[in-house]
């Protein structure tokens, strides 16, 4: 499931370079804009996924260790429809 999420994530056409960190099923996203961080958990959580900032210019993705794909792939589409 982690390569999962790593491949989808690295696929996405962020407005700005992202820096993808994962580590088993931790997986941070850092970007050089904090404010796109902000923008981009506030899109997310109005369509329904739960997002929190890790830092000013990150967030972190903790998936649950028995989250089914098709749960992960409603996640980031609706992720991916924010980018």
């Amino acid at each position: 499931l982690s390569l999962y999420f790593e491949n989808r994530l690295r696929k996405m056409k962020f407005k700005y370079p992202a820096e993808i960190r994962v580590k088993g099923l931790a997986i941070g996203i850092k970007f050089n804009n904090t404010e796109y961080v902000s923008e981009l958990i506030f899109k997310c959580l109005k369509k329904g996924l739960c997002m929190a900032d890790a830092s000013a210019s990150s967030f972190i993705i903790y998936p649950s260790l028995d989250m089914k794909l098709e749960v992960a792939r409603k996640g980031l589409d609706i992720l991916e429809s924010c980018v």
